[in-house]
């Protein structure tokens, strides 16, 4: 069965990786998208997801390989894992849920309200959470340990019994996931309002191509939103509520423990999409960006014909 997880996150991994680039690559060359701040969110999160993915991913497809979890077993790669890990993950949902802010001041009718979505205050707001999250989760690796859990008859790499784990796995969970999940439900059912709302402006006045954009990015950024939330939920009853709630069982069948840990590498695949479908969404939501991404195509492929042209001489 862990062969399929090893395929399965293989696939995840190359698309994910590949798709990051092409997200990058066509924002970064489209002037249509340069002045946008969501391409700021955006870039940045696709950064930090290329990390995930490689990191994340690449040691669970190293498991299936080696039949045994390296996390696990090694200290220091366990104190490691739990900085280098986290850390990315915790700064693309904040700045997934501070992008969605941003799309409803970009979309609302107020000129003062629409100021405030603005590139200098992406980038306050990224070098905020970067800092925040830098520090915030210096303890980690402190408090992290490989230790043997006795539910489960393995060794395993986590925060152990005590304070830091009641503050990581609840305090920190509805800091870093309930709420910015509420703030993106919250923003991105304002801007879907400004987007329905805004339809029948196009019946008055033609609009600009940079709303036209803005209003495909917006949507772009609901989509993500939706499926952050579809993907999230399955690793959160898995990992964190059904532990707690089976914490006092102790003495579990082989069989409960190989369904158990069965679900848990599932449910953590899954959430892995999350971290590589932005571009998949991007071509599916936004007509400007497929444009843009086959022009891209278009011109590397004519770069790269006249770079293999025969050198004629006289």
């Amino acid at each position: 069965m862990y062969l399929y997880f090893r395929y399965v996150g293989l696939l995840i991994l190359i698309f994910g990786l590949i798709g990051n680039v092409f997200t990058i690559l066509t924002l970064e060359t489209t002037k249509q998208f340069y002045s946008n701040p969501f391409r700021i969110y955006t870039i940045i999160s696709i950064l930090n997801s290329i990390f995930i993915l490689i990191i994340h991913l690449g040691l669970l497809i190293a498991d299936t390989f080696l039949t045994c979890s390296l996390r696990a077993t090694i200290t220091w790669i366990c104190k490691l894992y739990s900085y280098i890990t986290y850390f990315p993950i915790y700064v693309s949902i904040t700045i997934l849920a501070v992008a969605s802010i941003d799309r409803w001041f970009s979309t609302c009718r107020s000129t003062k309200l629409r100021k405030f979505s603005s590139k200098r205050n992406a980038i306050i707001s990224i070098i905020f959470i970067v800092l925040f999250f830098g520090i915030l989760l210096i303890p980690h690796p402190i408090y992290t340990e490989v230790f043997y859990d006795p539910t489960r008859n393995m060794t395993k790499c986590n925060r152990q019994k005590g304070f830091y784990q009641i503050y990581t796995n609840y305090i920190l969970v509805l800091g870093v996931h309930v709420i910015p999940i509420v703030v993106m439900i919250i923003f991105g059912y304002l801007t879907y309002r400004n987007l329905r709302s805004g339809n029948h402006l196009r019946v008055i006045h033609r609009i600009t191509l940079k709303e036209r954009i803005n209003a495909q990015l917006s949507r772009t950024l609901i989509i993500q939103i939706i499926t952050f939330i579809v993907f999230i939920i399955p690793n959160w009853i898995v990992n964190i509520i059904y532990p707690a709630a089976t914490a006092q069982i102790v003495n579990r069948s082989a069989e409960r423990i190989a369904i158990e840990l069965f679900l848990s590498d599932l449910t953590m695949i899954i959430y892995d999409i999350n971290f590589a479908d932005t571009f998949y969404i991007f071509l599916l939501v936004s007509p400007a960006f497929r444009r843009s991404f086959k022009k891209l195509l278009r011109t590397t492929r004519n770069t790269n014909q006249i770079d293999v042209l025969p050198m004629h001489t006289n």
